[in-house]
């Protein structure tokens, strides 16, 4: 009997301690959503947590992301919902100093989004991304062991991917499809300042050319590359 009732009680502090709470988010008026604001859900939620984040016509604005947390949208192209998005400006990755985490471990999936960045401030590492609609680009400067799988990618900025400077490794990008009208930029291109640990496979990459110097690599250090369709073609902007 004693070993039964230990049993029981580690399997309740093992319950206890991978558990998980799941927030709603909709700005759309007369909803009943614990939050309008995607921030204050990060900044009520702990880390492992979920926000999910409902479809709506409005702009949801930013999101600053200082913990280990789970982001979802109704993915990036619905069927439902009159085909709304959870549409967010940007996802800037950071950390908070006062409690010592920071946005490693997150996910981000199923969202309209323009930017994700990180400001150079930490290492961060085994972030997710997958099945969203991107309309801007990526900038990292210190980003290891992501994943960024499934997106679609409209975008007509200079670089889609961007990395900036050398301080990442073990980026994989897999089953994304970037569709790039570029404008007279010095240079754009698809990807730039990838790294021989980073992977770039399964994808369908389209370049839009529009009389700039373009590319669909660009500052690269012989990256595994593999398995990728890739389209040229002209447009106007």
């Amino acid at each position: 009997m004693k070993t039964i009732t230990l049993f029981v009680g580690l399997m309740l502090v093992s319950v206890a301690t991978f558990a998980q709470t799941t927030w709603t988010v909709d700005n759309r008026p007369g909803t009943t959503a614990q939050f309008s604001s995607v921030q204050a859900a990060h900044d009520a939620a702990q880390a492992g947590d979920f926000i999910y984040i409902h479809p709506s016509p409005n702009n949801y604005g930013g999101l600053t992301i200082r913990k280990k947390i789970h982001v979802r949208g109704i993915g990036h192209g619905p069927e439902l919902a009159n085909g709304e998005h959870a549409i967010l400006s940007a996802i800037s990755l950071s950390k908070n100093a006062t409690e010592a985490t920071n946005a490693s471990g997150s996910s981000i999936s199923g969202l309209e989004i323009s930017t994700i960045s990180d400001g150079n401030e930490f290492a961060f590492t085994n972030i997710l991304i997958q099945n969203n609609l991107i309309t801007g680009y990526f900038s990292f400067y210190q980003a290891y062991n992501y994943i960024i799988q499934g997106n679609v990618f409209t975008t007509s900025y200079g670089n889609s991917i961007n990395f900036n400077g050398t301080a990442h490794a073990n980026d994989s990008f897999s089953h994304n499809i970037f569709n790039a009208v570029a404008k007279t930029t010095p240079t754009a291109a698809i990807f730039n300042g990838l790294l021989a640990s980073d992977t770039v496979s399964n994808n369908l990459i389209i370049m839009n050319f529009n009389g700039a110097t373009n590319t669909f690599f660009n500052n690269c250090n012989n990256p595994t590359v593999n398995n990728n369709m890739l389209v040229l073609g002209t447009t106007a902007v």
